[in-house]
């Protein structure tokens, strides 16, 4: 091979000119390079495909959670426990036992005179010494609304008892419509918060007077017609006709009447929405037992009217307890003899009249 064949070959494969040549070269494999998904890659994509539609019929079989059954699961990964009192929860295992856990049997019920009994053995002088203690009542209710998934937030309202007892109290906030200036003087003498006629009207239209700081509206019969402008301001506090426990023709009477009520108030709770209650004195221990059942009569109508519209009747308080402090022992009340007859709804926004005169 002469120099000038072999300086012509080395050139070449310097620079190389051909395509093949440069190919066999430069790299010793010669690789494949594709612009289009392979057969195994379209196998693996329908095989996702179906597994995603199989678990997306999964779920739609699955029935939706609702917010409460959410929080209630929520509640579970906490160390606290349900407040509330549910009998499909305790052991289906019957009492024989006079000394037993409460934890282990199904917690019996009892009649009223059956528990005012049993509390006062207790709070016997020979043993807690407090014969004369408050009878509390602790009411649960179920606060779910007609509508699925939405809950009632909160409830306040007043009772005002047929058989009066003394207790320290909180004090009614009353607002009081009169027709003359003698008679709105009169009132805040027997202890209304904030009385007038025509002028207090035009207050409150200006917003110079806050109405959601009052507890209770009573209002004279012959101002009944001057206050209708005031419907969507006082809202549920509005008086009614009907209603003698915010109307009537002696005002002075209502208030005192009100000075004596019972106020109460119950917030849903965080974990169960549909849960709350709530705790009111409902009598003294020694009062007559016919006394205390009519003071318990009302309770159930003045609290039964305030639940959702659209609900079954006594539907609304679910259980209740009666303790005797300073004993901390609760005794479930058989609610039967208490369940109101749809004849017996309370009127809107307040609690039904007394049906006796308050003892003294």
């Amino acid at each position: 091979m002469s120099v000038g064949m072999l300086r012509g070959l080395l050139e070449g494969l310097r620079k190389p000119s051909s395509g093949l040549l440069s190919l066999a070269v430069q790299t010793p494999y010669v690789e494949q390079v594709r612009g289009y998904p392979t057969q195994k890659y379209f196998k693996i994509l329908a095989e996702n495909r179906k597994r995603n539609r199989i678990r997306k019929l999964q779920k739609l079989e699955q029935p939706k959670k609702t917010f409460a059954e959410i929080q209630k699961s929520k509640l579970k990964r906490t160390v606290l426990g349900s407040r509330r009192y549910t009998e499909k929860d305790w052991p289906k295992q019957i009492n024989s036992d006079d000394v037993h856990l409460l934890k282990e049997v199904v917690r019996p019920t009892f009649d009223l005179e059956s528990c005012i009994q049993m509390h006062r053995e207790v709070l016997h002088p020979q043993m807690y010494n407090h014969a004369n203690s408050l009878v509390m009542a602790t009411v649960e209710l179920d606060m779910t609304s007609k509508k699925r998934g939405h809950f009632v937030d909160q409830i306040s309202g007043s009772l005002l008892l047929p058989h009066f007892f003394e207790y320290k109290r909180q004090v009614t906030r009353i607002l009081c419509f009169t027709k003359s200036p003698d008679e709105a003087t009169l009132a805040l003498e027997r202890g209304a918060n904030l009385a007038g006629g025509e002028q207090l009207v035009k207050k409150i239209e200006a917003g110079e007077v806050d109405v959601a700081s009052f507890d209770t509206v009573v209002c004279d019969l012959n101002m009944y017609e001057k206050i209708q402008s005031l419907k969507n301001i006082l809202k549920k506090q509005m008086p009614r006709l009907g209603n003698t426990d915010a109307i009537s023709e002696d005002v002075l009477n209502l208030i005192e009447r009100h000075r004596k009520a019972v106020l109460f108030s119950a917030s849903g709770d965080l974990y169960e929405p549909d849960y709350a209650a709530f705790t009111v004195p409902i009598a003294r221990l020694q009062m007559p037992i016919d006394h205390i059942r009519a003071n318990i009569k009302e309770l159930f109508v003045g609290v039964n009217h305030l639940g959702p519209r659209g609900r079954p009747p006594n539907s609304f308080i679910t259980e209740i307890f009666l303790s005797c402090p300073p004993s901390l022992e609760r005794l479930v009340l058989d609610k039967t003899p208490f369940l109101i007859a749809p004849s017996q709804n309370a009127p809107a926004g307040r609690a039904r009249a007394p049906t006796a005169e308050p003892e003294e």
